[in-house]
């Protein structure tokens, strides 16, 4: 039979308190990466428009492609914890690029359509998002996300090289210079943590969705302009 503690004393564990930043310390860790998409997003966007001038076939493509706007999205993804948060910065890195691109445009005198900005601004809305959590989901300790995220971006290009230049415009070293990308970036994302096998097996599954969505990003952009 347990006997009752001495002197009618009861014993408690405590527990140690949650630890949390200091105010000051938390603003500073989201400010950072904040900073970093709208820099990054603006500074695409004007870059790119200025390079359409001076770039020549094939490396003018770099400046006039979706690919290349989708690597900020995937970039800024790695930054923040959560997938939401990294989904909402690929969002709004690809509308900074937007707003970079057509404010340098019309800095230099070229006008913007409507049909662009809506055509352009959909694009945002939809891969924005997925290239941010792409970004995320490589950066996770699980491998089977890891390998998914950047499958995700090589498919881009791939898909971009094979549906876009290849097949569609007959750009030919345009579609190679897209696809030597591609397998670069797969070559150095799936060094972190030897993960090249786990990307080319989700390509699989990733690579034929990408490749439909350029198709239909084609044919919108065909009715749009």
């Amino acid at each position: 039979m347990r006997s009752p503690p001495a002197h009618g004393l009861t014993m408690t564990v405590a527990t140690p308190p949650r630890l949390r930043l200091p105010a000051n310390e938390a603003r500073a860790s989201l400010a950072r990466p904040v900073l970093a998409v709208v820099v990054l997003g603006l500074a695409v966007g004007a870059a790119t428009s200025v390079l359409q001038t001076y770039l020549d076939t094939p490396w003018a493509s770099l400046a006039n492609a979706a690919s290349p706007w989708l690597v900020p999205a995937f970039a800024v993804g790695l930054l923040w914890r959560r997938v939401t948060s990294a989904a909402l910065a690929g969002f709004v890195v690809c509308g900074l690029e937007l707003l970079g691109y057509y404010a340098t445009a019309v800095a230099r005198g070229y006008s913007a359509s409507p049909n662009e900005l809506r055509f352009w601004g959909a694009c945002a809305v939809i891969a924005g998002p997925v290239l941010g959590a792409a970004g995320w989901a490589w950066r996770q300790e699980s491998p089977r996300l890891r390998g998914l995220g950047a499958s995700v971006l090589v498919a881009a290009w791939l898909a971009e090289a094979a549906v876009a230049y290849a097949w569609r415009l007959h750009y030919y070293s345009t579609a190679i210079l897209f696809a030597t990308i591609g397998l670069f970036i797969l070559v150095g994302l799936g060094t972190y943590r030897r993960q090249h096998r786990r990307i080319v097996q989700w390509l699989a599954l990733v690579l034929p969705i990408g490749i439909l969505a350029e198709y239909a990003l084609g044919l919108v952009s065909h009715q749009a302009f």
